[in-house]
């Protein structure tokens, strides 16, 4: 069997549902993984198979986010475990 390509997405905006609809037509065929970054941090991203990270330091201290908080360290180890990365 074939290993899955790990593939990283990027989310910047949060007013872009663009791509969102590519990620969940690509979710079958790879292991697909989400960052929100900047003004994606506090996106609502319901029934994604995969995981989604949000960047801690772009959070607001006042707001929670149901997805696991990483730092700058765990997002270069995401980058670079990954075969693609794509910024939107």
């Amino acid at each position: 069997m074939q290993k899955k390509r790990k593939i990283l997405h990027i989310l910047k905006d949060a007013a872009d549902a663009y791509p969102l609809e590519v990620i969940r037509k690509t979710a079958v065929s790879c292991d697909l993984s989400i960052l929100l970054i900047q003004e994606a941090v506090h996106m609502n991203i319901p029934k994604f198979q995969g995981n989604i990270f949000v960047l801690s330091e772009d959070l607001n201290p006042k707001k929670q986010s149901p997805f696991q908080s990483v730092g700058y360290q765990k997002m270069l180890e995401l980058i670079f475990e990954s075969d693609s990365v794509v910024t939107w």
